[in-house]
């Protein structure tokens, strides 16, 4: 364009001069110097056409430069997209989990609860147990005891009823005596000594073992327990299997102590 100028530019001086010049060497001067006008203007813009060409080879470059630029811009806005959705989904993932321990420390802290409960009660339990156990050792004392005072009981019965019995055979025995002649009063009174001779020997032998139970008054019972004086079941025991000295002597006779 600034070429196409220059040149109207220098055929509308030429004309001009032609049409103007009647000297020819004039005219040589102005044409050496149209020439030389043209030749320095040519320069200029053949000079001005390359700076334009390096213009818009920059600007061609920087626009180049520019949708690189663009096109990264846009890469890295779609990953800091893509990251700034993985980020939340890591937060909401932190929350979840931050939820979930809340929820697990409540129930380590209820099952920490039922377990002290639970150790309360077993520590409870076994007193109850203990208990009952002592409990129930006192009951078989007692059911022993028991046994020995039925034992005894019924060992006195057995005496009664023989002494009962014993009684009304005299009687009826009387009954026939006096209906005798003399000779059966001879026969009863002979009887009578007898009879006075054998609650006399009986009694002679009651005050031995009583003497021999005196000076070692422990007492053994049928179920294999022993009672010492002052105990509380010593009273009480009335069928006694064995008498003892020493609660050692006891012992090594395979009796035991009252737990209680």
């Amino acid at each position: 364009m600034i070429e196409a100028l220059i040149a109207l530019l220098f055929l509308a001086v030429i004309g001009y001069l032609w049409f103007r010049s009647k000297d020819k060497k004039v005219w040589k001067k102005v044409v050496y110097s149209i020439l030389g006008v043209f030749a320095f203007l040519t320069f200029i813009g053949i000079a001005l056409g390359d700076s334009d060409a390096n213009v818009q080879q920059s600007l061609d470059e920087e626009l180049e430069k520019s949708e690189k630029l663009t096109a990264t811009i846009s890469e890295l806005e779609e990953s800091n997209s893509t990251l700034q959705e993985e980020f939340d989904d890591l937060e909401s993932t932190i929350i979840e989990l931050n939820e979930e321990i809340i929820t697990i420390e409540n129930e380590h802290e209820k099952l920490q609860k039922d377990y002290e409960s639970l150790q309360k009660k077993n520590k409870e339990l076994k007193e109850d147990y203990k208990s009952a156990e002592e409990e129930n050792e006192s009951l078989s004392e007692n059911i022993e005891q028991l046994k020995d005072e039925k034992a005894s009981l019924k060992k006195k019965l057995e005496e009664k009823e023989t002494t009962t019995t014993s009684s009304a055979n005299t009687q009826d025995k009387n009954t026939s005596e006096s209906k005798s002649s003399g000779n059966t009063n001879s026969t009863s009174s002979n009887s009578s000594t007898t009879t006075q001779a054998s609650s006399s020997s009986t009694t002679s032998d009651d005050s031995s073992g009583e003497t021999e139970a005196g000076s070692c008054d422990i007492k053994g019972s049928n179920s294999g327990i022993y009672h010492v004086p002052g105990s509380t079941y010593y009273n009480q025991t009335k069928n006694v299997a064995q008498w003892f000295c020493s609660t050692t002597e006891a012992e090594n006779a395979g009796y035991r102590a009252p737990k209680r």
